[in-house]
C-alpha cells in the first residue's frame, strides 16, 4: 500500500523514497515520513481541547441564545443601529422619546459605537434633567440631541460649566435657550474657544459687552463660523463696497449672518442692488436683511416694478418702495401694496423670463 503511494527512482544501486505529507481530514494530519506514521501536533492539540465545551447542534430546537451570541463575530464597520434598537433598552428608550438617531448614523458613523454603550438611567436622564432645567419643552430636546448627537456623549458638568460661562457674561436664560435651540452645536464647544471667538468679534468690530451679546443672541452661529470667511467678507466690503469701518460695524450688528456668506452670494447681491436698482450703499447698509435673499428673486420682482413704472427706491421720492417691501414680503402683500396689481399677472410675469 504504501509503495503505490510512494514514487520510486532507481538509479544505479541507489533507492530513494520523498518524503510524502497526506492530510486524512482536516482536523487530524498524518505525516509519512520513511515508512512511519507518526501524528502531527495539530493532532495533540485537538486531543487536549476541553471535552466539557458546549456541543451546538444547529438542528436542535433547545440551544441556548446568549451562548450563540457569544460566537458572533463583533459588528462591522457597515452595520447600523436600527438592528440594534431591539437588544438595546438605551437606543429603544431614546427612540420612543423622539430623538432621531439616523442622523448621527448618517453623518457622524463614528459615534454609534459609543451611543451602543451608554446607560439610559445614568448617561441619559441627567442629560434630560439638565436641559429641562434650562426651560428647554420636550420637543426643543430631542430636536437639540437629534441634530447634536455629541451631546449624548458629554458629561453634563462639561456642559454646566459652558452654560455657566455664558451666564457670568450676562447672558439671560432666554438668552441662552435661544443660542443652544438655535445654534444646537454651541455647547459642544470648549469654554476657552467660545471666549477667544466673541473676542475675536469683539476686537473686530469694536463692539462694547451688549453688543456683543446682542449679535450674538440674534445669530449665535456667527461665532461659530470660520473666522477666514468672516475677515474675506470684511476686506470685501472695504474694498468693492467701499464701506468705512462704521459702516461695516453698523452691518454686522443690523445683521451678522452676512459675514458667514460665501464672498460670490455676498458680492452679487450688493452689487444687484447698487448698480442695477441704484440704490446707495447706506441705504442697502440700514436694510441689511435684504441681502440674505435668494438674488433670482430681487431682480424678478425689480424686473416686474420697472415694467409697471413702479421702481422707486428712493425715500425722499413720491411712491418709494422700500426694500424690504420689495424682497421680504410674500406675494399678495407685494402684489397688492407695492405693485398695485393682481398675483395672477405677477405670475403671468414670471413665466415670461
Amino acid at each position: 500500500m504504501l509503495s503505490s503511494l510512494c514514487g520510486r527512482y532507481e538509479g544505479g544501486h541507489h533507492h530513494l523514497w520523498p518524503t510524502v505529507r497526506c492530510c486524512q481530514t482536516a482536523a487530524t494530519e498524518l505525516v509519512l515520513e520513511c515508512g512511519q506514521i507518526v501524528p502531527s501536533e495539530n493532532s495533540v492539540e485537538l486531543e487536549s481541547l476541553d471535552s466539557t465545551e458546549p456541543h451546538v447542534d444547529a438542528l436542535s430546537t433547545d440551544i441556548d441564545v446568549d451562548y450563540l451570541n457569544t460566537l458572533c463575530p463583533q459588528p462591522s464597520v457597515s452595520f447600523n443601529l436600527a438592528s440594534f434598537i431591539n437588544r438595546s433598552a438605551t437606543l429603544k428608550r431614546m427612540v420612543d422619546l423622539g430623538i432621531d438617531l439616523s442622523f448621527a448614523e448618517f453623518k457622524y458613523p463614528q459615534l454609534k459605537y459609543h451611543l451602543l454603550r451608554l446607560n439610559f438611567e445614568k448617561d441619559v436622564v441627567p442629560l434630560l434633567k439638565f436641559f429641562h432645567g434650562l426651560q428647554l419643552d420636550r420637543s426643543q430636546i430631542v430636536s437639540l440631541l437629534s441634530r447634536n448627537p455629541f451631546l449624548l456623549v458629554e458629561s453634563v458638568s462639561n456642559l454646566e460649566t459652558r452654560v455657566n460661562y455664558l451666564r457670568s457674561k450676562n447672558f439671560t436664560k432666554e438668552d441662552i435657550n435661544r443660542i443652544i435651540t438655535l445654534a444646537k452645536n454651541f455647547l459642544s464647544f470648549q469654554t476657552k474657544d467660545i471666549d477667544s471667538r466673541l473676542g475675536f468679534l469683539q476686537n473686530t468690530f469694536a463692539l462694547t459687552g451688549n453688543e456683543v451679546r446682542k449679535s450674538t443672541v440674534m445669530c449665535p452661529r456667527v461665532p461659530l463660523s470660520d473666522q477666514r470667511l468672516i475677515n474675506t467678507n470684511i476686506h470685501l466690503m472695504e474694498d468693492e463696497f467701499t464701506l468705512n469701518f462704521y459702516q461695516r460695524k453698523q452691518l454686522y450688528l443690523g445683521m451678522p449672518k452676512l459675514y458667514t456668506l460665501s464672498k460670490s452670494n455676498l458680492l452679487n447681491r450688493f452689487e444687484l442692488f447698487t448698480r442695477d436698482l441704484k440704490v446707495p450703499a447706506d441705504l442697502v447698509v440700514r436694510q441689511a436683511d435684504v441681502l440674505l435673499w435668494r438674488q433670482r428673486r430681487i431682480s424678478q420682482r425689480h424686473q416686474y416694478l420697472t415694467q409697471l413704472g413702479r421702481a422707486q427706491y428712493d425715500p425722499n421720492e413720491p411712491c418709494y418702495v422700500s426694500l424690504r417691501a420689495l424682497v421680504t414680503w410674500r406675494d399678495p402683500e407685494f402684489c397688492q401694496q407695492v405693485a398695485k396689481t393682481s398675483e395672477e399677472e405677477f405670475h403671468k410675469f414670471l413665466k415670461t423670463l
